[in-house]
């Protein structure tokens, strides 16, 4: 049932609405094409060429009948994407513009209170139709202040420390190590350059950028090994996942032979990398980088920050030349990080890479029911873009937290799921 004062029970109409509510030009979603835009008609209705969704069809109050333009062993994952999202037809036309400060969902916990930049109080919804939470709300600190201090004072059940002092609590020497939880994330950060600007149109440019990074090191002196340098595209907890899959090792002087060697030897024009920021100063790790590049290459970097929506709207444009970058997976699938940003008729390959032998791999694990198969075009497909440099992939993310002991059944998950629906605080 919806989150409503008279709960109303969600049917197959709600679905449709949904669907073809993202569908709806109107709205210009940049996302449903590239996960809802296998259902047949999606993409005449999102290009304003019928009213509707021809392949959404309702069967009865709990039957929806999908029609799908190719067979895909991975959609029902996709409709797990926010753009599919089951939404409430009556509020939203109520109230078109302010409906998403107090959404109807449907899940374990409905939204209370939320005070931007302060806190997001959801409170159990006792008609959640998978059971009931057994805790009566989570609170989500957003102010800030120090959280380390709060969770030594018994303020907060699940908290955070710095990286400093990682050493000492992962390897049993502090009071806070019996709370001490580690999770690695199915996530990559990763530099992207735009093979459509110069210089990075030049193989031999990106691959250059590429060897002149020492990531293990910068891990070790500068992140006190929180993360895990990134071998690949995939991160280990990625199903597919293959570990002979190998990017460019440190090699400055290959590096600095490969500059030479590309059409912009020495007239290397200005190179900017943007990176979602407020303008304040860049982060330790970028201006790490910044100077293993001038140190290592030659080659002067500038850092610009900018703000989050412009930061989203450069890279949908694909207007930026070189983006500090990340993806966390959406679910846990390898099309999502792979077919989602470098296929070349994907609307999220913001710098229309292509490579045909890339294509022709991905096209083919797209349509592939038979998974051992499909992951194997994906490692094949995995390794050509890595050897193509229009990413660099730097660290794979792990989650150091501190949850108190009366917490019971957290799970320890590597992407986000509705996890606080199984938790119970229970003194030990």
């Amino acid at each position: 049932v919806f989150h409503t004062g008279n709960p109303r029970r969600v049917t197959a109409n709600d679905v449709k609405y949904s669907i073809e509510r993202a569908a709806d030009p109107a709205n210009a979603s940049p996302t449903v094409l590239a996960y809802l835009g296998n259902i047949v008609g999606l993409r005449d209705r999102f290009q304003n060429k019928a009213a509707s969704v021809s392949g959404v069809k309702v069967v009865d109050e709990t039957t929806l009948q999908i029609d799908l333009v190719e067979p895909s062993d991975f959609f029902l994952s996709e409709l797990t994407y926010p753009v599919a999202f089951v939404v409430d037809k009556e509020q939203i036309e109520s109230n078109a513009r302010g409906w998403t400060q107090k959404p109807r969902g449907t899940g374990p916990f409905q939204l209370k209170e939320f005070k931007p930049a302060e806190k997001i109080v959801l409170a159990k919804n006792d008609r959640y139709h998978l059971g009931v939470p057994k805790i009566d709300e989570v609170v989500f600190e957003l102010a800030g202040g120090n959280i380390l201090t709060r969770f030594e004072n018994d303020e907060v059940h699940i908290g955070y420390f710095p990286a400093t002092q990682l050493e000492s609590i992962k390897g049993g020497n502090s009071p806070l190590s019996k709370d001490y939880r580690e999770v690695p994330e199915m996530a990559t950060f990763y530099f992207t350059l735009n093979p459509q600007k110069a210089p990075f149109d030049d193989p031999k440019v990106r691959q250059a950028f590429a060897m002149s990074i020492d990531r293990a090191q910068i891990n070790t002196v500068l992140l006190y090994d929180a993360y895990r340098v990134a071998d690949g595209f995939l991160p280990p907890e990625m199903p597919g996942y293959d570990e002979s899959i190998h990017s460019y090792d440190f090699n400055p002087t290959k590096a600095k032979q490969l500059l030479q060697e590309s059409k912009y030897a020495g007239k290397l024009p200005r190179v900017v990398m943007t990176y979602s920021g407020t303008g304040a100063a860049p982060g330790d790790l970028l201006v790490a980088i910044q100077k293993q590049w001038s140190d290592n290459l030659g080659v002067d970097v500038e850092l610009e920050a900018v703000d989050s929506s412009a930061f989203l709207r450069e890279q949908r444009k694909g207007q930026f030349q070189m983006q500090s970058d990340g993806w966390s997976a959406d679910y846990p699938d390898p099309e999502d990080l792979l077919g989602k940003l470098f296929s070349s008729d994907s609307p999220l390959n913001y710098t229309k890479y292509k490579n045909d032998e890339v294509d022709q791999l991905l096209g083919q694990a797209r349509v592939e029911t038979d998974r051992a198969k499909r992951f194997k075009l994906y490692n094949q497909a995995e390794q050509k873009i890595v050897d193509d440099a229009v990413v660099i992939p730097t660290f794979w993310p792990v989650s150091h937290t501190l949850v108190k002991s009366c917490v019971k059944n957290l799970p320890s998950a590597a992407l986000v799921i509705p996890k606080y629906r199984y938790v119970e605080i229970k003194d030990d």
